[in-house]
């Protein structure tokens, strides 16, 4: 019973990091488990388990009705139907709703839902989708599973990327991203756990390495995800005030170990290797050639389209998609992709909603992350590294990493002190 428990919470752990819609259902995993959250919410109410709403979560709210607005703005002026952030807010709750059933799950099944247990589901979810988008690519069983599950994923095909269920492209990324500093800061603390808890820093290594490999190939935003993983388990074990050495010897056996299973499928399996060669393009072309050169990074540098009007800049054109895709009434210049062709996120928000919704928006994950430090002053670095995960990725595309937020949001601080545990059966 405990294993099928664990198995079922590691599912509603992948609808919730990776939603997609079932072939069975009418909605999304999101919204169907944000539903679920507001029931239990309700039920717990009746019970009087929980009080009112939260004044942070009001605050927040507020922030969110606040991107609402400039987002609302932004198309009356310009008379555009493009209202992708007018209902932020409502987003917003979905995550928190879908953030709470999943919160409450864990709970019942383990007795709590710290952070420590929130992120070994998500590092095991993670590996799982890697696996799965190796799977699916590889095998024609479960490629029809896949089939089965979520459909045709054709588009995704034609352009040959690797995909999970639900995992795929730069969503993906983002999420290994975040699961990846996770993994960074239960590495780095991994001293302070009990014993018979820090035996598993093995395995923790190897899912950074199984999600760094096979993540960069599914979608390469999961670099940004590795650079402040390692990053950070730098600066906290060697410029900080830990000595384990522990950490570092595990890391040198894992790589020992993952550099000849990675150069053996490299050498023997053709899907592989034009597979590691897109995800790790920009590594082998500077060993080979002695420069960086990624192809997405050229097609990037293309995308660095400012506007060219202080209307725009302030208040922006209303539009974040592709206008000849949703108003039949566009005159302007047709482009591919999205407005302007551009998919940078900070230029994205310009052209959407302009300066001051895109200053609203990056207060927003501001006030956010200190509602998260507040709560959880402990985990006050792992709560940053979230936010920086949030304005690097806006770099390169237009997410938000509010999904994470929620998650963190929904967890009882008791649950995390006075020391946090794993679980033992991860």
């Amino acid at each position: 019973l405990k294993i099928l428990l664990i198995l079922i919470t590691l599912a509603l752990t992948s609808g919730y990091l990776f939603p997609f819609v079932p072939t069975f259902m009418p909605i999304n995993t999101k919204m169907a488990m944000a539903i679920v959250g507001v029931c239990i919410a309700g039920y717990n109410m009746a019970r009087q388990q929980i009080g009112g709403f939260r004044k942070d979560l009001l605050r927040l709210t507020v922030w969110a009705l606040l991107i609402s607005g400039f987002s609302f703005f932004a198309i009356v002026v310009n008379n555009t139907p493009d209202d992708t952030y007018v209902t932020y807010f409502i987003s917003m709750w979905v995550w928190i709703g879908g953030a709470y059933t999943l919160v409450s799950w864990t709970k019942w099944v383990h007795g709590k839902a710290s952070i420590l247990i929130i992120g070994n589901y998500l590092a095991a979810v993670c590996v799982i989708q890697c696996a799965l988008a190796l799977a699916i690519d590889s095998s024609p069983f479960f490629h029809r599973i896949s089939v089965m599950i979520q459909g045709p994923q054709l588009w995704l095909e034609s352009v040959d990327r690797l995909y999970g269920i639900g995992a795929a492209l730069d969503t993906a990324g983002v999420r290994f991203s975040l699961t990846l500093v996770v993994l960074a800061y239960i590495i780095s603390h991994i001293n302070e756990f009990d014993e018979k808890y820090s035996k598993w820093l093995p395995a923790y290594w190897i899912a950074f390495f199984v999600i760094t490999i096979v993540g960069n190939i599914v979608a390469r935003t999961t670099i940004v995800g590795v650079a402040l993983g390692l990053l950070y388990i730098v600066v906290h074990t060697v410029w900080g005030h830990v000595r384990n050495s522990r950490i570092w010897k595990w890391f040198l056996i894992i790589l020992l170990a993952t550099v000849p299973i990675t150069s053996f499928f490299y050498k023997t399996n053709g899907l592989f290797r034009e597979n590691f060669e897109f995800g790790f393009e920009g590594f082998i072309s500077l060993i080979e050639t002695g420069k960086w050169q990624v192809g997405s990074n050229d097609q990037l540098a293309n995308m660095v389209v400012f506007p060219d009007n202080t209307k725009t800049w302030l208040i922006g054109d209303g539009y974040i998609v592709n206008p000849k895709d949703i108003d039949e009434y566009y005159t302007g210049e047709i482009t591919e992709g999205y407005y302007k062709n551009t998919d940078i996120g900070y230029l994205r928000f310009i052209f959407y909603f302009g300066i001051f919704g895109l200053i609203a928006f990056c207060l927003y994950f501001i006030v956010v992350t200190k509602n998260c430090c507040k709560r959880m002053p402990r985990y006050r670095d792992l709560f940053i590294l979230f936010c920086l995960v949030n304005y690097i990725v806006w770099f390169k595309v237009a997410t938000d990493e509010f999904i994470i937020f929620a998650l963190m949001l929904m967890i009882d601080p008791r649950d995390c002190e006075p020391e946090p545990e794993l679980i033992e059966e991860s």
